[in-house]
């Protein structure tokens, strides 16, 4: 599964717990898993949307399988109450070269540990 994140919008004057039980709803259903969701709250739109001039906007971390995000994509446009929104698979971050010799070091020294630790254990028999 990849980590994404899905950015709704709601009319502002929709129950707010109703709204993030329906998308959770249709993220499981595609077979995906909800980590986090976060309100940002009623907001101004920059200009109306569906006759809107605010929205709700919820922000939800999600896993997907690739498979199924045409799936949730699908569900989310043809959905009445969701003005507007925009699935993104998150970027895996990269490490820095720093990062990757550190990881080098500390299992490089794992290995030493364990070799010293099976010599030890084949002198006692």
């Amino acid at each position: 599964m990849n980590g994404y994140e899905l950015m709704v919008l709601f009319g502002p004057d929709e129950a707010k717990e109703a709204k993030i039980i329906k998308v959770k709803k249709i993220i499981e259903d595609a077979g995906g898993k909800v980590e986090d969701v976060s309100d940002w709250g009623v907001k101004d739109l920059a200009y109306p949307i569906k006759k809107f001039s605010k929205a709700q906007y919820l922000l939800f971390d999600c896993q997907l399988l690739p498979k199924s995000v045409l799936d949730v994509d699908k569900a989310v446009k043809i959905s009445e109450d969701i003005i507007r929104y925009i699935l993104v698979r998150k970027e895996i971050p990269k490490k820095s070269k720093g990062q990757r010799v550190k990881e080098l070091e500390v299992k490089n020294k794992k290995e030493e540990v364990r070799k010293e630790v099976e010599k030890k254990v084949k002198g006692q028999n």
